[in-house]
C-alpha cells in the first residue's frame, strides 16, 4: 500500500516537472497567447502566471506593457497590493526602448492605480494619481507640451 502511494506521488510529481519543462520552453509568443486567453475569458489567476512567464523571457519593448496586464490581472483577482506594484513599475518604466505608444500605457497604468487607490478608500493618493495624469494626457496627444516629471 505504501509502495503503491509513493508510485503515484512519483508519476505525479514527473508530470508536474513536465508540465513546468513545457511553459519554459515555450516562446514568448506562446506565452504570451496563452496570457491572453486567459485574461479574454476572465481565468485572471492563469493569466496573471503566464504574464509573469512571458515578462521573464520578453524582448525589452514588451516588457512595459507586460507589467500593464500584470497589474491589470492582479487588480481583477481584488490583489490590490500586487496590481499597485505592477502599475507603478509600468509608470516608472524606462522609456529608452521604442514600438509602443509608452504614454498611452502610462496612462493607462495610472488610470488603473486611481481605480485602486479608490478601492482602498486612499484618496489622498487619488488626487496625487489624477495629478499625474495632466501629464500623460498632454504626451498623449492633449494640448501642452510639458515634460513629464513623475
Amino acid at each position: 500500500m505504501i509502495r503503491r502511494f509513493y508510485v503515484i506521488l512519483f508519476v505525479l510529481m514527473g508530470f508536474q516537472f513536465a508540465v513546468n519543462l513545457n511553459v519554459r520552453a515555450q516562446s514568448f509568443d506562446g506565452l504570451h497567447e496563452l496570457a491572453r486567453r486567459h485574461f479574454n475569458v476572465n481565468q485572471f489567476d492563469s493569466a496573471l502566471y503566464y504574464y509573469k512567464q512571458a515578462n521573464s523571457i520578453a524582448p525589452e519593448n514588451f516588457k512595459m506593457y507586460l507589467l500593464f496586464k500584470q497589474g491589470s490581472s492582479a487588480y481583477e483577482l481584488s490583489s490590490y497590493e500586487e496590481a499597485i506594484q505592477y502599475w507603478d513599475a509600468c509608470v516608472h518604466y524606462h522609456d529608452s526602448v521604442e514600438n509602443f505608444n509608452y504614454y498611452s500605457i502610462r496612462r493607462w497604468a495610472a488610470e488603473g492605480l486611481i481605480n485602486v487607490y479608490a478601492k482602498k478608500r486612499e484618496y489622498r493618493a487619488v488626487i496625487d494619481w489624477a495629478k499625474r495624469m495632466e501629464v500623460f494626457i498632454r504626451a498623449d496627444g492633449g494640448c501642452g507640451t510639458d515634460d513629464m516629471k513623475i
